[in-house]
């Protein structure tokens, strides 16, 4: 089966792509979480929201990337 350079070149910039957003949402969620627990020891009830928000989202990216590259383990 012959792949076009080309074509091999967008799928390289893709799977690029692809990771660099999952280290995107890995460090956001990391800022999230952060901001999160420090709130929650100060008592803050909006920001003990977002530590919710913050677990909610970062189990859902765990069924993402589960989706996108069934290899990574839960």
């Amino acid at each position: 089966m012959k792949v076009s350079v080309k074509r091999f070149k967008m799928a390289k910039i893709k799977q690029k792509k692809r990771l660099d957003f999952l280290v995107g949402a890995k460090q956001f969620l990391a800022l999230l979480g952060a901001s999160g627990a420090a709130a929650a020891t100060m008592g803050d009830a909006w920001n003990r929201e977002s530590l919710h928000v913050a677990s909610f989202l970062r189990i859902n990216i765990a069924y993402f990337r589960f989706f996108v590259n069934p290899e990574v383990k839960l």
